[in-house]
């Protein structure tokens, strides 16, 4: 039975609604996880100021990489925001591809811990920059699905707010493919090149919102 339109219009954002729901809480607890995998200190660790310096100084790689995931988890999270401000309804196909996208967000713990534990590990950083690749790439799959033809949009949504969440959107994966060459010279360029890819989005952002209120 088909419902009346006033009442599927309800379901949709209902539906709608209850996803970025999932999505605000699995980023939350992510995002939190990430310090999780922060070893505390040992309890053997002598109580003076050049011991804990020491210590301090021994942890940098492993609390910058915590940071700076937790800087990408925040880009993501924004990036989503700005896709679901837009959003009317959801339906099946664009539901598993959410679903998809926080199944990458999910994991992203663990590579992260990889890089913490093997800092030096090649492997570890290509493999942590491919799971940023695919939260990205997904990212921007369902911005294009929603947004085309106005599927899951407003009909009457800007084309050049389309277009802009769309170039927004590629900040991502393309920071992340570019961190993957950064890991083929060394740790510093590839921490690097993942430190720039929230530093792009802010400044990508900027550019395309004056832009938007010059036109």
């Amino acid at each position: 039975m088909k419902l009346p339109d006033k009442y599927s219009d309800i379901f949709e954002r209902t539906s709608a609604a209850r996803l970025h729901t999932l999505t605000d809480c699995l980023f939350a607890l992510t995002m939190i996880a990430m310090f999780f995998l922060i070893d505390s200190p040992p309890g053997n660790l002598p109580d003076t100021d050049q011991a804990v310096r020491k210590y301090l100084f021994g942890q940098a790689e492993t609390l910058w990489i915590a940071l700076v995931t937790f800087m990408l988890m925040g880009c993501y999270w924004v990036s989503n925001h700005n896709q679901g401000r837009y959003l009317r309804s959801t339906d099946m196909i664009h539901t598993w591809l959410t679903i998809l996208y926080l199944m990458f967000i999910a994991l992203l713990p663990f590579p992260n811990a990889m890089a913490m534990r093997f800092a030096h590990s090649r492997t570890a950083q290509i493999f942590y920059s491919l799971d940023l690749f695919f939260i990205g790439a997904v990212s921007y799959l369902n911005w294009i699905y929603a947004a085309g033809n106005r599927r899951l949009v407003e009909s009457d949504l800007d084309p050049g707010t389309v277009l802009r969440i769309k170039r927004e959107t590629l900040v991502e994966p393309c920071g992340a493919l570019v961190s993957i060459g950064g890991a083929f010279i060394n740790l510093y360029c590839w921490q690097l090149s993942l430190f720039l890819v929230p530093v792009a989005s802010i400044v990508v952002r900027k550019i395309w919102g004056r832009s938007k209120r010059m036109i």
